[in-house]
């Protein structure tokens, strides 16, 4: 599962997908981009989450893209991409 908006303030603070099996996927990846197209946070740690800031500063509220990626157990690849609203 993949939440669709985060509010650093509020109850969902940070931004990461829900796997079940987190360990037994391999090569994971997480991407956030912002509406330019710009990367602003990037993850190779399924435990790893957005908290809607870029090098350390609050990004204000919008939407933003996500790519997440990861080979499942029986090897194969896992796309997953859409968007995600950052509420201040």
């Amino acid at each position: 599962q993949i939440p669709n908006a985060i509010a650093p303030d509020g109850e969902n603070r940070k931004f990461r997908p829900i796997i079940v099996f987190h360990r037994s996927i391999h090569s994971y990846s997480m991407l956030i981009f912002d509406r330019y197209g710009q990367q602003i946070f990037e993850s190779k740690d399924v435990y790893d989450a957005w908290d809607g800031t870029h090098n350390g500063t609050p990004l204000k509220t919008g939407v933003y893209a996500y790519l997440i990626r990861f080979q499942a157990p029986n090897g194969e690849w896992v796309e997953r991409a859409g968007t995600v609203t950052l509420v201040r």
